[in-house]
């Protein structure tokens, strides 16, 4: 950039890393039966990636939204991090994956009001008690790569802290795209001590705290959840779309019911910039990265 008042000019180096986004145009964004398919069979809503980049879509049973909060002051060191909306999704693996029995992943989907250049200076927790004695268990949460209180690596992992003995465990690293409202954190049943023998069994309460890591102020919070894995209502298979794409069966959407015991659950939260690995970790447009959809009557809050 050449600054000029006639008199003088002032060369300032500009730089910028440019990547293909993907946005993506739902058909609805409400989730509503439909008579003439048999219970627990899909709602096809059609999707339109209108976007230049590909867009990769990972469906997650939205259990809670937060309203927007007041930011920060500009320079004042105090960021506010700020949920916008929770979803979870449980996946059964056999031996070998998680242990030598058969267990499970579960994810936890964090999407934000404001974006996060890098992931490190926002620490995503969710809080479990998992034998609902009103005492938290374990904390699941992104820290760095070298330790939870370190920021040397710069990798974000999704570790598991166990309150009662103290002790770290981390299997997965945590998706996050940069520049993205969007943090996924995957677990192991057994690091909360739990596996494919007691996966429908346990009701587990749960807090979702989003919280400034790097200068230690406050974020936001919802708790009073309570969830199951395996046992989310709603449940969606979404292709991936290229970019410039329409797929009118995009986003089938299975509703099997409420677990009981369960927070009820206010819909699906698809995010469609999730991570495929190594060259495709896509961007999306802020307004589209988190796409709401809610039973009729359900009040979605959007960015």
């Amino acid at each position: 950039l050449v600054l000029d008042d006639g008199k003088d000019e002032l060369n300032i180096p500009w730089h910028v890393l440019p990547r293909k986004a993907a946005k993506v145009v739902p058909s609805t964004t409400t989730i509503g039966p439909d008579a003439s398919l048999p219970a627990r069979w899909p709602q096809a809503i059609a999707l339109d990636n209108q976007g230049a980049g590909i867009a990769q879509n990972d469906a997650y049973a939205l259990i809670a939204q937060s309203p927007d909060i007041p930011s920060g002051p500009q320079g004042g060191q105090e960021p506010t991090p700020d949920i916008r909306a929770v979803g979870i999704n449980t996946f059964p693996v056999p031996a070998g994956f998680c242990s030598g029995s058969a267990s499970f992943i579960w994810t936890f989907a964090i999407n934000t009001w404001e974006r996060q250049e890098h992931l490190l200076p926002v620490s995503h927790q969710v809080w479990l008690d998992t034998n609902q004695d009103d005492e938290a268990d374990y904390v699941v949460l992104n820290r760095d790569a070298s330790g939870p209180s370190t920021i040397s690596d710069g990798r974000q992992l999704s570790w598991v802290l166990n309150l009662k003995t103290n002790t770290l465990s981390a299997f997965f690293f945590a998706e996050h795209s940069m520049n993205t409202g969007n943090t996924v954190l995957y677990i192991c049943g057994e690091q909360i001590g739990m596996n494919a023998s007691n996966l429908l069994a346990t009701n587990v309460d749960m807090a979702v705290v989003a919280q400034d890591f790097y200068y230690g102020g406050e974020g936001d919070e919802i708790d009073g959840l309570t969830v199951t894995p395996l046992g989310e209502r709603f449940f969606g298979t979404p292709a991936d779309l290229a970019g410039n794409e329409e797929n009118p069966n995009g986003l089938p959407i299975y509703d099997f019911g409420p677990f009981p015991g369960n927070t009820p659950e206010l819909g699906l939260m698809l995010v469609t910039n999730g991570d495929r690995g190594t060259g495709a970790r896509g961007g999306a447009t802020k307004d589209t990265e988190a796409l709401l959809f809610g039973m009729p009557g359900a009040i979605i809050v959007s960015p």
